[in-house]
């Protein structure tokens, strides 16, 4: 409120007039004055203001201490008993913090805040947060530089988490398409499912089936068997839990009938029989009418001679260093003719077994006079052979070893050649391979896969073994035996041979162990007598 001046007296008294307004004049003299004087005051006041405002050399020399260090509080102490802004304090084990340590405090506001420990020794700075609600988290270690580069070189230099440009060239390179399941049994189970609808677009694939399962081969047993193929064209082998093996072909999703394969001894023993019943009821049925017996003038002596030159009835022929087409040079010929249309001609052989079995077997074809001639099947005489190796062999490293195999233990047709250590087919069919080797090996990384190979090139990986860890250096002994089977179409002439891919760790050298059949084997069954 501003200042307000007396009046002067207006009196018709003039001398008492004068006195008063004297007075007043001398007051209001002074009250411009004093008027005069705050002004000057103020302003003194805020210019000495200013100046201490703008003044940084602490001029009422206040300590850091007054201003950052606190008095010790114990570890669980609330945020809300710090004061805002950074505040220090020593950290004690006697209020909770590890000895000896500097605890920095930065708060906010009463639910933001951040503490830091720091230690004179060896302990690393720790760092927690207050949560916002009632409590402090919990310490964190803060980590190095050091500490951090060196996890990320650890990281960087560790083999078992990172792969080899060939390790990666050789998975990029593998099977992608799974042929069982993760547990390493079928991938296909046909309990109760249809096996021809499920297996017609399943391409190659394992599977089981019991009697459950619709078209089964066999209602009565189980079986595990094999696809191999495409959608809607396959090959499909089954094998049963009762010693039966089963054959099907899918064409254009169209599956043909079961076929139940046999072993040698069976098809043998029905072949026989067969030959003895067809002998009986021909003796006892026929006149020579309508058996007879060509005689090299009269014989067709020409494989590829046409089924409609033959006499209808059943004929016989003998067949001696005959290379225009029959299985083998000699034997004897059953012509059954019912009519062009209706014709099948059985070959016998010689059956001389003084040197080998190879002139031993039963073969079947057709004629249909629109179609021609069928290829030959075998049934009966089916080859088998058993080796086995003689001594060491040093296995390269890096390469892969064709096994030496060179110990015939059987051989029923003469067909293995030790000298190339080699199985040759003397006739179209379906032959089973069953190997395997045992190697002298240490625990270091080793990698062994052992391969069938047809006509000098790679047909089928049946048996893998690895070590998977390179950086394992240890040396005890680790015998190792790699074992596999397949089944292998195979031509006249068309032969297999078993090889190993070897690689390893380290400079001992592996072999394959010096041991008998029952480690090192090389077995062939000739299952089927054509090659579809």
């Amino acid at each position: 409120m501003d200042i307000q001046k007396p009046r002067r007296f207006e009196t018709t008294d003039r001398a008492h007039a004068d006195l008063f307004n004297e007075v007043i004049d001398q007051l209001n003299e002074n009250d411009n004055l004093i008027g005069q004087r705050a002004e000057e005051a103020e302003k003194n006041a805020k210019d000495f203001t200013d100046q201490h405002v703008k003044n940084k050399n602490n001029p009422h020399n206040v300590t850091s201490e007054q201003v950052n260090i606190i008095n010790e509080l114990a570890e669980d102490t609330p945020l809300s008993s710090y004061p805002n802004g950074y505040s220090m304090m020593a950290g004690t084990e006697k209020n909770g913090y590890h000895s000896y340590t500097t605890v920095l405090t930065y708060k906010i506001d009463q639910m933001r805040g951040t503490q830091m420990m720091m230690a004179q020794d060896n302990m690393k700075p720790k760092i927690r947060y207050w949560n916002g609600g009632s409590s402090w988290t919990a310490w964190v270690e803060l980590e190095s530089a050091d500490d951090a580069q060196g996890k990320v070189d650890a990281h960087a230099n560790d083999n078992k988490l990172h792969i080899t440009g060939a390790e990666r060239t050789k998975w990029n390179n593998g099977q992608l398409y799974k042929l069982t399941s993760d547990t390493g049994i079928h991938k296909l189970n046909l309990s109760d499912k249809d096996i021809l609808e499920e297996l017609k677009n399943a391409r190659t694939v394992t599977f089981y089936s019991n009697s459950t399962t619709v078209n089964n081969p066999a209602q009565h047993i189980s079986l595990r068997g094999l696809q191999i193929g495409q959608d809607n064209v396959s090959e499909v082998i089954a094998l049963g839990n009762d010693g039966s093996t089963w054959r099907t072909t899918q064409g254009n999703g169209t599956f043909k009938e079961w076929t139940k394969l046999e072993t040698e001894a069976g098809a043998q023993q029905k072949a026989t029989k067969a030959l003895n019943d067809a002998k009986s009821y021909a003796d006892t049925n026929f006149t020579n009418q309508k058996l007879t017996v060509l005689t090299d003038s009269d014989a067709i002596q020409d494989a590829t001679v046409s089924g409609d030159t033959y006499p209808n009835g059943i004929t016989l022929m003998n067949i001696n260093n005959n290379q225009t087409g029959y299985p083998l040079g000699y034997g004897l010929i059953k012509n059954e003719k019912w009519s062009n249309f209706r014709f099948t001609q059985y070959f016998y052989g010689l059956g001389n077994q003084l040197n080998t079995n190879t002139g031993i077997g039963t073969w079947v074809r057709h004629w249909y006079t629109s179609s021609g001639w069928t290829t030959w099947e075998k049934i009966s005489g089916f080859a088998h052979a058993n080796v086995s190796t003689n001594g060491r062999q040093a296995l390269t490293k890096g390469a892969i070893n064709k096994i030496e195999f060179n110990r015939i233990i059987k051989d029923s047709h003469n067909l293995f050649d030790t000298s190339k250590n080699r199985f040759t087919a003397s006739h179209s069919g379906v032959y089973l391979i069953g190997t395997g080797v045992y190697m002298d090996n240490s625990m270091n990384y080793c990698n062994f896969e052992l391969i069938v190979y047809l006509n000098g090139s790679r047909y089928k990986n049946i048996g893998h073994y690895r070590i998977p860890t390179p950086a394992n250096t240890a040396s005890s002994e680790l015998n190792v035996g790699v074992y596999g089977s397949c089944t292998v179409p195979m031509n006249p002439g068309d032969y297999v041979e078993i090889h190993m891919y070897v690689n390893y760790n380290g400079d001992e050298q592996r072999y394959i162990a010096d041991r008998t059949g029952q480690y090192n084997y090389f077995d062939i069954l000739e299952l089927g007598g054509i090659n579809y």
